[in-house]
């Protein structure tokens, strides 16, 4: 037996095995990371191709307005966890019943997209599809969160919240700007169908799976928010999971409107969010499993942290007229605060899955923080916005110094009232 695969109650770990040979942890790995890759394609649509989509077919802005809400599902799906970590068939598993049954709906609500025209007067459909996506996506990534934090431990662990973060942002590209750059060539239900047969690969590792058992003192029979939010240390691990972005937040929100406002073209910006994605799947994911594993947890988490503030001091740099951006600086600064997000994210959510799989709601546990995370982003992306919108751009990125200052704190009182406990991976 793989001895990644693990889970432990209290202080303790409890091996588990696997009934099918196959799932060892680099299967695990695999099936865990097309998860994540399929999670991110409907918020690629929500959040960069379908806005572009429908103004273009003469929706008008009014409508496309409330595009980004269909997204709101990943932020409140703390509120339906507990039903998925207490809920399930035992036929198919307490993982698999909904990771399998997620990702089927998930595939008919992009079908329903090929088969649905987006125009004027046939805006509403289309999105009501792409919200069922992004809910059955996010009630699918409540149970590949519990899954990780139930059955990884060690390298496997931190290998998967590198998936996690890389394979979301993954699967965002391809369906954002991957939709955007084929369909003109392809066309909108040609596209759409390309993304149908992504989606249905990623199934396929669902479908070979077959779910081992689990201790029965891991499964909660009434998992709850109270009961994750009663836990020892919660609330700083929360304040930790909520406040890490923060920094990185400010430096996407207000980059690329600087930028416009500069008089950049939109190609070319749209280059520096390629830039962007690209480090952090490639030299951040890859570089923040070595770093965790080389200097633990923590310090991987203030490192990803200290490029972040970097990335948006050289950006306040520009915006406060010190110095003149370019299309090689402003890609530096990107790299620099997707490398460190990647970091960060990889670390703070290890600390999330090593402090949830501790209790016996790993996927409420885990989905709290990632809430908390999505939450944040929000509020925080409206706040630097405003206060770049009344006192200038210099004074928005100043924001962001700030919140380091806040994020690093949370860190080190989280570090030093968890350090009775394992999480380390």
């Amino acid at each position: 037996m793989d001895p990644t695969i693990a889970s432990h109650s209290g202080d303790k770990g409890r091996v588990l095995a696997d009934n099918s040979k196959a799932c060892g942890g680099t299967f695990l790995l695999v099936l865990t990371g097309s998860l994540y890759f399929a999670q991110g394609i409907p918020l690629g649509l929500i959040f960069q191709a379908f806005p572009a989509l429908l103004r273009e077919a003469g929706v008008a802005l009014e409508i496309i307005a409330w595009v980004p809400a269909l997204g709101l599902p990943w932020a409140f799906k703390f509120l339906w966890a507990p039903w998925v970590d207490t809920c399930w068939s035992e036929y198919l598993g307490r993982r698999r019943t909904w990771l399998l049954s997620m990702q089927c709906l998930m595939i008919l609500a992009v079908v329903g997209l090929v088969m649905t025209p987006i125009g004027p007067d046939a805006a509403w459909l289309p999105m009501a599809l792409l919200f069922i996506a992004s809910l059955v996506s996010a009630t699918q990534d409540i149970a590949t969160d519990g899954l990780a934090a139930e059955r990884l431990r060690g390298s496997a662990l931190v290998g998967v919240n590198a998936l996690s973060v890389g394979g979301m942002m993954a699967g965002v590209m391809v369906g954002g700007a991957g939709t955007l750059l084929l369909v003109d060539s392809l066309g909108y239900s040609a596209t759409i169908s390309l993304l149908v047969v992504a989606l249905s690969a990623c199934a396929i590792p669902v479908l070979i799976w077959r779910e081992g058992p689990l201790a029965r003192e891991k499964m909660s029979a009434n998992a709850s928010l109270l009961r994750g939010i009663g836990r020892p240390c919660f609330f700083p691990v929360l304040a930790v999971a909520g406040l890490y972005a923060s920094v990185h937040t400010t430096e996407v929100t207000l980059t690329k409107l600087f930028l416009v406002d500069a008089g950049w073209r939109l190609d070319r910006i749209g280059l520096i969010a390629v830039i962007g994605g690209l480090a952090m799947i490639i030299p951040g994911c890859g570089g923040a499993s070595w770093l965790l594993m080389k200097t633990g947890t923590w310090r991987s988490a203030m490192a990803g942290l200290s490029l972040c503030v970097l990335a948006v001091s050289i950006m306040m740099l520009f915006a406060f007229g010190l110095a003149i951006p370019s299309l090689l600086t402003v890609a530096v600064a990107t790299v620099l605060g997707s490398v460190g997000l990647a970091l960060v994210a990889v670390a703070i959510f290890t600390i999330a899955m090593r402090f949830s799989s501790g209790g016996s709601q790993t996927g409420t546990d885990v989905t709290l923080f990632k809430s908390a995370n999505v939450v944040s982003e929000i509020v925080v992306a409206s706040a630097v916005t405003m206060v770049a919108a009344k006192a200038g751009y210099g004074l928005g990125f100043g924001l962001g110094l700030g919140l380091f200052a806040i994020a690093i704190t949370s860190v080190l009182v989280a570090r030093h009232r968890t350090s009775n406990l394992d999480l380390e991976p």
